[in-house]
């Protein structure tokens, strides 16, 4: 091989690299944001992810906890860390964990 196709190939190399290693965070991302439902509140959709336990009874008044996940993270971690699912199965509730929009939550600031 002559120089010349040597440095193009490291040249297509470098270039190369850094855009697979987007799209490959950008798949992770995607993967690890899942979420399984959305509403809309005040004009926005919103998604979450949903936990309820094996032994939910829709015939019986069930507690509900909301768990808000930080800045920069998403609701299949903010799950995974916070563990409310077990606590969930051993208690009977129901948890939900939102999403903010962007991964953080905006608040008016004249709400009141």
């Amino acid at each position: 091989m002559n120089i010349r196709k040597i440095a193009i190939r490291t040249v297509l190399l470098l270039i190369g690299l850094p855009v697979v290693l987007i799209l490959i965070t950008v798949v992770i991302l995607h993967v690890l944001n899942r979420t399984n439902g959305a509403i809309v509140s005040s004009g926005q959709k919103r998604e979450y992810l949903l936990y309820v336990p094996h032994s939910y009874n829709p015939a019986k008044p069930t507690p509900l906890v909301i768990s808000m996940h930080g800045a920069a993270l998403w609701p299949a971690q903010q799950m995974n860390l916070s563990r409310w699912n077990r606590l969930a199965d051993e208690h009977g509730f129901i948890v939900v964990y939102p999403a903010g929009s962007g991964r953080i939550w905006h608040v008016e600031r004249g709400a009141v």
